[in-house]
């Protein structure tokens, strides 16, 4: 009985040593992998418009209440609280040009400026009036929302956009005539 034990035994032993030597037989195989590297031409940004309010003309010294006056892309301007206003100038939108950008990545432009609140404009003489004296309240800029301008990106990787928004003028405005104006920072990113 005890042969037949050793039978086994041994029957046993040879079942693995048959299968672990199978388990580590191992297979080669190769294959290849594609390396890329792109350089482009970096993106820039020109704004060769100015977001001008034209020239206001006010019927009294002292404004009744403080007025404000938009600016749409077509360059329309619309005055709001303006009793006393007398005349609105020729308005007109910013225009900004985005050059190398992603022609294919029409829905990713993102726009951003440097002041995303109101901002006071200095009086440093522009429209071809002289400089102006600072009024006691600030002649007050607010850029309409950067994220409600959509561009899209041509075929040569170029897209101009319009820079809207509103000027409000304190109730002490026209007693200190001149020309206002100021800069904004424009940032614009091309995410592919």
């Amino acid at each position: 009985m005890q042969n037949n034990r050793l039978k086994d035994y041994r029957s046993y032993v040879c079942v693995i040593a048959f299968m672990v030597p199978g388990v580590a037989l191992a297979a080669s195989a190769s294959g290849e992998l594609e390396v890329q590297a792109g350089i482009d031409n970096s993106i820039t940004v020109v704004c060769n418009q100015a977001l001008s309010f034209g020239i206001t003309t006010f019927t009294t010294d002292a404004l009744s209440t403080e007025m404000t006056v938009a600016v749409d892309e077509s360059g329309a301007l619309t005055a709001t609280d303006a009793p006393d206003l007398s005349s609105l100038g020729n308005g007109q939108a910013g225009e900004c040009t985005l050059f190398n950008a992603t022609p294919s990545n029409e829905t990713n432009i993102g726009v951003t400026f440097s002041e995303t609140s109101e901002f006071a404009l200095d009086g440093d003489g522009v429209l071809g009036l002289a400089s102006a004296g600072s009024p006691s309240d600030d002649l007050l800029v607010t850029l309409d929302s950067a994220s409600e301008i959509t561009p899209e990106v041509d075929g040569n990787g170029q897209v101009t956009f319009n820079v809207t928004g509103s000027l409000k003028f304190p109730t002490n405005a026209p007693t200190n005539p001149g020309g206002y104006g100021g800069t904004v920072d424009v940032t614009v990113n091309d995410s592919p």
